[in-house]
Parts: C-alpha cells; sequence; structure tokens
C-alpha cells in the first residue's frame, strides 16, 4: 500500500508541475496530505507532532521536497515493524489539543 501511496504522490507532483498558471489551491490539497503524512509518521515514531500549519501556502518546490522526505521517513520506519508493532497503541493529540489512541496498524491502514 505505502508503494503505491508513493507512486500516488510522485505522479501527483509530476502532474502539478507540468501545470502552467494558476494551481495554487491544487498545490494546497495536496500540500496537506503531504503535511498530514509527515505529522503521522512523527506520530508513529512516538516523537511530538511538529507545529505544522496543515494548510499552508506553499511552492511546488515544498511539495517535492515533502514528497522526498515522508517517502524515505515512512521506508525508514516500515523496515523496522515487526508483526507485533502493529497492535502497539500510539498516543497522540490532534491538533485540537485532543488525545486519541490508535493501533499501529490502524494509523498506517489511515494514511495509505
Amino acid at each position: 500500500m505505502f508503494e503505491h501511496l508513493h507512486w500516488a504522490n510522485e505522479r501527483l507532483l509530476e502532474a502539478l508541475q507540468k501545470i502552467e498558471g494558476e494551481k495554487q489551491e491544487a498545490l494546497r490539497f495536496f500540500s496537506h496530505i503531504l503535511f498530514a503524512e509527515k505529522v503521522w509518521l512523527t506520530r508513529l515514531q512516538g516523537l511530538d507532532s511538529p507545529p505544522i500549519t496543515l494548510w499552508d501556502d506553499v511552492e511546488i518546490k515544498d511539495c517535492a521536497e515533502l514528497v522526498e522526505q515522508n517517502k524515505k521517513g515512512m521506508t525508514t520506519y516500515m523496515k523496522t515493524l515487526t508483526n507485533d508493532d502493529l497492535d502497539h497503541i500510539i498516543t497522540y493529540q490532534n491538533s485540537k489539543g485532543i488525545e486519541f489512541q490508535n493501533t499501529v496498524r490502524e494509523i498506517l491502514t489511515h494514511v495509505a
């Protein structure tokens, strides 16, 4: 599923890079997805979610960097997982400070 996610992110990036003219709204939606992937990865790693504005206006180069960062980060993370790790419960707070708990398996499925 994550190979497909990375493939899709790269195809979206390529398509956005080819668009001439106004594409800020499309970049905004795409960057939201990429920022959310980054937040979920930090939660999976047991780190506090970075103070990321999920609805920022960004440039295409920022999206390109996020695509690569997320691919590298998630690939590295997934290589360390065992089957037992998938049932580990992650406790985190959403952007409004409300606490939630999900298993690694649930989070990975949601992100993919």
